[in-house]
């Protein structure tokens, strides 16, 4: 395939049409894009007042049944345990004030619909003797978790789906607030503590880190553009398509019946660096063709014949390696990776149709706010192998082993710490610390009483009975609850139907490894040991929330990874007609990868970066940063190395000399693949400035991921191991040609199209 005159095949099809077709069509393009942009823009407000948290939930997973099994059995509970936290300097709990208080704050949630339950817990200095009804039953047991006079406590059980809940939240908030205004004087404190209220800060933390992440990323991504394409007209052209694949990818999320904040840092990330790099692939393209003294219609044509089949072909590769994340059952994941799906396909769609009309009604101006210092098109087409980038690929080709085998090692080095890497999903407590949830956690944290039980962390456990079989004694199964040394104390909260509900609550934080341990300890060894084999035990609450996510993300990786393999080996053979080829990609990006989850290990895991970073080492690394990583490494890297191999095949199509076409191809591609990759790194590395650790781990190993590929894979080992490979780097089985001939058709070169009028 090439794009030039004089002897080269120019490959018509659909791509060429299309091009052509949105060139003559500019004004009804323009239009079509501008009101689809249009309609995101409005639906913007809509879409961030109506986010839901992520749902972290597995479906059909243990802790999933054990909440499904709670809601049905034990409505009273609701579905989430919330708790009110009353803290007062100069009052004690039983003081006439601070009850008062309490009471106004009860008084308040129960005025709620989606309230079920309001119950005081019993205060730490009140009498055995003066049990009130209220605090009659299993809670009383809760007592010995707190010493602190000074605390008062309330039980709170709501319903509602997790979005509802959420959007309900400021308003449970406000309730408290208001109350304990009314009421105290001033003297009393308070602050709702629960899953929601978590996801409540996290949502709004995760909003300004988006905000913060665009602020630096999309003038650093103009910026790039500028210094790649030397001028400010052409510049402005990939800015303006990325701007409107977001705002309409934006649009149609809105449409969906739930999304979240995380969806909207996907959307914004990889949309404005897939989007921008797509854009400069084909104005690059588009550029050099003029320079050639092609005429505008002519070199639109062209260029999405070349570098817009290149395109389409990358957002293919994009899409089905995000795809991958689908075989995960958990709606996070999911939702994550359909987001970054729509994304790269509308950005694909807007390359290929709304960038040909931006270019057709921009070329008077394309050219304009050259920079000083800055090549020319034409320089850049016609230094073929004379340039710099020439000159280097010739120089690594001339010692392949050498370089080769340097890089090798030195990404097998990176990667060697991968081998400890090990994953949890942590509640980022340092960045919470600040807010209210955060504030009501240190008072719970503070204030442990001799059992030293964390009240913000119950783990609930779920006996069910197979029908006509008596209910089963549960005394062996407290006890070893209450043995464990991690358990402050366990009680049956009670028993209804065929289910029975065990409250066990640990005395380490239900966000930390140690809890996850903890309820594997619980399913694997306590459960087996004192419950008969027919009866089922199903063990919740949010660390086994946290387990689950990670078995799940851990047995579906080897899955995931196998599907992207196997999609990117398939899908490299038939683009590029090689074998080999594809062979020696795949096993660059195992290797680029490798070295990234090295990297973050001992980064993030092992503390290296924390004062660098502001984060705090915990040993672990987040559950889904694996699969994330491996996903999107695998699908930018393929667009990459399908721009860059397949023009080193146009020009070994031309005159069959593998050296010169890797010289020459390496020469006309490494500023826009620089340029791609650069605007790349800056969107994810914009990513280090947010709140959120994981969003910080995350944006560091994108960030280090392409770079490793665009400058160590690209400009080294893709030299090095074409050369080793030799003739061999075209070999291609007849049986496979006939199978792709319809890949191959060319026209006529001296075929042209009608000028755009």
């Amino acid at each position: 395939m090439s794009s030039s005159t004089g002897g080269r095949h120019h490959r018509t099809g659909i791509l060429h049409r299309v091009g052509v077709a949105a060139a003559r069509h500019r004004w009804l393009v323009l239009t079509a894009w501008s009101a689809f942009a249009l309609l995101g823009l409005v639906q913007l407000p809509q879409l961030l007042g109506s986010l839901d948290p992520p749902p972290i939930r597995v479906d059909s997973s243990q802790s999933a049944r054990a909440e499904a099994a709670m809601a049905e059995h034990f409505p009273d509970l609701g579905r989430e345990q919330m708790l009110v936290v009353l803290r007062s300097e100069h009052e004690t709990a039983t003081e006439p004030g601070f009850a008062r208080t309490a009471v106004a704050v009860m008084t308040a949630l129960r005025q709620r619909r989606e309230v079920t339950v309001v119950v005081p817990l019993p205060p730490a200095d009140l009498p055995t003797g003066n049990i009130p009804a209220a605090a009659a039953g299993p809670l009383w047991e809760l007592r010995g978790l707190y010493r602190d006079s000074h605390n008062s406590y309330i039980l709170v059980t709501v319903s509602g789906t997790d979005g509802q809940r959420l959007r309900w939240f400021p308003e449970w908030q406000a309730a408290v607030e208001q109350a304990i205004r009314d009421t105290s004087a001033g003297h009393v404190t308070g602050y709702l503590v629960g899953y929601t209220a978590a996801a409540h800060e996290l949502q709004q933390l995760a909003l300004t880190d988006v905000y913060t992440a665009d602020a630096i990323a999309m003038p650093a991504a103009f910026l790039l553009l500028l210094l790649g394409l030397g001028c400010l007209g052409a510049a402005a052209v990939p800015a303006v398509v990325a701007g409107v694949a977001i705002s309409g990818t934006l649009g149609v999320l809105d449409l969906l019946p739930a999304v979240n904040a995380t969806q909207l840092m996907v959307v914004s990330m990889v949309g404005l660096g897939v989007g921008i790099d797509y854009c400069l692939l084909v104005v690059s393209r588009f550029r050099e063709e003029l320079a050639r003294g092609l005429g505008r219609t002519d070199a639109l044509g062209h260029t999405t014949a070349t570098a817009g089949r290149t395109v389409a072909y990358s957002g293919i590769a994009v899409m089905l390696a995000t795809s991958s994340a689908l075989l995960i059952d958990n709606a996070a994941v999911r939702a994550v990776a359909a987001s970054a799906i729509t994304v790269t396909a509308i950005s694909v769609v807007a390359a290929l149709t709304l960038l040909p009309a931006l270019l057709a009604t921009s070329r008077p101006w394309l050219d304009r706010g050259t920079l000083p210092w800055r090549t020319r098109p034409h320089a850049t087409a016609t230094a073929g192998e004379q340039g710099r980038w020439a000159r280097w690929a010739r120089h690594v080709m001339r010692r392949p082993w050498r370089y080769g085998t340097t890089v090798v090692v030195l990404l097998a080095l990176a990667a060697a710490p991968s081998l400890d890497l090990r994953l949890s999903l942590e509640l980022p407590e340092k960045a919470l610390a600040d807010t209210a949830f955060g504030r009501g956690m240190a008072v719970l944290t503070d204030d442990k009483g001799a059992d030293g039980g964390n009240l913000g962390g119950f783990m609930p456990i779920v006996v069910q009975t197979p029908a006509h079989r008596p209910i089963p004694d549960t005394t062996a199964l407290v006890s070893a609850l209450r043995a464990d040394p991690r358990i402050a104390t366990a009680l049956v909260y009670g028993t209804r139907a065929d289910t029975t509900l065990i409250l066990a609550v640990p005395k380490i934080s239900p966000t930390t490894p140690e809890a996850a341990a903890l309820v594997r300890y619980v399913r694997h060894t306590i459960v087996p040991r004192t419950t008969p084999p027919d009866i089922t035990v199903l063990v919740g609450g949010p660390p086994a929330v946290v387990v689950d996510l990670a078995e799940e993300s851990t047995s579906k990786l080897w899955w995931v990874i196998g599907f992207v393999l196997a999609v990117s080996l398939l899908l490299l053979i038939v683009l590029l007609r090689s074998v080999l080829l594809p062979i020696k990609a795949i096993i660059m990006n195992i290797l680029v990868t490798a070295a990234t989850y090295g990297l973050v290990v001992v980064v993030f895991q092992n503390g290296i970066g924390d004062e660098l970073f502001g984060t705090t080492a915990t040993g672990t690394t987040q559950v889904y940063l694996p699969i994330a990583v491996f996903v999107v490494l695998f699908g930018l890297s393929l667009d990459y190395e399908v721009f860059l191999i397949r023009r080193i095949q146009e020009e070994y199509e031309i005159h069959g000399d593998t050296e010169r076409a890797v010289a020459t191809g390496l020469q006309t591609t490494a500023r826009p693949l620089a340029t791609a990759a650069a605007i790349m790194i800056a969107v994810f590395a914009s990513g280090l400035a947010a709140h959120l650790p994981d969003s910080k781990q995350l944006a560091f190993a994108l960030a280090v991921a392409i770079l490793l590929d665009a400058t160590l894979v690209r400009f080294v080992l893709v030299p090095a191991f074409i050369k080793i490979l030799g003739r061999w780097n075209w070999w291609y089985p007849q049986p496979l040609r006939r199978a792709t001939r319809h890949h191959r058709r060319d026209i006529n070169p001296d075929e042209t199209t009608q000028p755009v009028r």
